[in-house]
C-alpha cells in the first residue's frame, strides 16, 4: 500500500479477502501501516458457504468461480475459499488479536425483503472479524 508505516489506526476491507492471491501478505501489509493498537475488521463469505461454492474438503484452500445471475443482471465472482484456519492464522502471524468475531443472522423484516436468503438462518452467510495489532 503507499502508505508509510504505523500510519493508519483502521483498516476495512469488505467481502475483499476471499479474492486477494497472497491473503496473508495482504494482512501483513495491513499491520505494517497500522499504528499500535490499531484496529483491522473485514468481513468475509462465511467459510461454510464458500466450501459448498468450492465443491472442495472445507480445510483446503481452492480457488472457484460463482455466477450470479438476478433478473437481467449477471456477474462472475473469482473467489477463494479459505479455512478459518488461514484467516485466523494470517492474523496471528504479524501480530493481531481477534477481540470479536460475528456470524451475523438475518431478522425476519430482512427474510421478508429477501426471501432467497432464508438459507442463513441454518448457516451462516457472513463472517465479521475486528481485530487489534497487539505490539509487545
Amino acid at each position: 500500500m503507499p502508505l508509510p508505516d504505523h500510519h493508519a489506526d483502521l483498516v476495512i476491507a469488505s467481502l475483499s479477502l476471499t479474492n486477494m492471491d497472497d491473503m496473508p501478505g495482504v494482512v501483513g501489509e495491513i499491520a505494517r501501516v497500522l499504528r499500535p493498537e490499531g484496529r483491522f475488521c473485514f468481513s468475509v463469505l462465511h467459510p461454510i458457504n464458500s466450501w459448498g461454492d468450492a465443491g472442495a474438503d472445507c480445510f483446503e484452500t481452492v480457488r472457484y468461480t460463482e455466477e450470479l445471475r438476478r433478473n437481467e443482471a449477471q456477474m462472475i465472482l473469482h473467489d477463494t475459499h479459505r479455512p478459518l484456519s488461514d484467516y485466523f492464522g494470517a492474523l496471528e502471524d504479524v501480530g493481531f488479536l481477534v477481540e470479536r468475531i460475528v456470524e451475523p443472522v438475518p431478522d425476519d423484516a430482512y427474510i421478508a425483503a429477501f426471501p432467497e436468503i432464508v438459507r442463513w438462518l441454518e448457516r451462516p452467510g457472513f463472517l465479521l472479524v475486528r481485530a487489534r495489532l497487539a505490539y509487545e
